[in-house]
């Protein structure tokens, strides 16, 4: 646990030989250079969290090797290039973060997110084919989305027989309550079909 230490420099690859190792924090540091691709060897890692560094360079597709590793954390870096797929179907992931990397992209064979792994609506595939990239209940305020299971979907949560809905979601005018304090409203663009979204007040018609 190295997090939150000011450490400036490259991840050494040195760090390969601490083959015991299960659980790696160095987040919310200033570490630089790119990911060593010899973090594949520690083949009993359950945790490695490099998130909020300045990290760059791809995402190595060795880190695919680390069978074990249920929470894997890189967001908040300057990452670019795609998500290799041996990462994103790793079998045990659950937790997975890499957004706040603005030249990460995600291809067709390689963008398919672990089940409640964060993930981009319209552009992600979830690991389980039945599942959703939706907002879950818990999320709407944030607008968060993850890969979920679709009856398990928060775009419309009751709540004290009130429904709440996610920012820039379709919803029902004077019956649902927009997160952020949007509003229900029909946008200009919808003015001829009459569909009516949560959005900014100054944006509706």
């Amino acid at each position: 646990q190295l997090a939150k230490n000011n450490l400036v420099g490259t991840l050494p690859s040195e760090i390969a030989r601490l083959n015991q190792l299960k659980k790696l924090d160095l987040s919310q540091n200033l570490l630089s250079g790119t990911i060593p691709s010899l973090l594949g060897t520690l083949n009993k890692l359950t945790v490695l969290k490099l998130r909020q560094n300045k990290l760059s360079g791809s995402i190595p597709s060795e880190l695919g090797n680390l069978e074990r590793l249920t929470d894997l954390e890189l967001s908040q870096n300057q990452l670019r290039g795609s998500v290799p797929a041996e990462v994103s179907q790793l079998p045990n992931l659950s937790t997975f973060f890499v957004f706040g990397n603005p030249a990460l992209t995600c291809t067709n064979t390689s963008c398919v997110i672990p089940n409640w792994g964060t993930c981009t609506k319209g552009v992600d595939t979830c690991v389980t084919s039945d599942w959703k990239c939706c907002v879950g209940p818990d999320d709407i305020s944030v607008n968060k989305t993850t890969c979920r299971p679709s009856e398990n979907c928060g775009l419309c949560s009751s709540k004290n027989n009130t429904c709440f809905v996610a920012i820039w979601s379709t919803c029902n005018k004077d019956v649902d309550i927009c997160a952020r304090d949007y509003v229900c409203c029909v946008a200009p663009a919808d003015i001829f079909t009459n569909k009516t979204t949560c959005r900014p007040e100054g944006d509706c018609v």
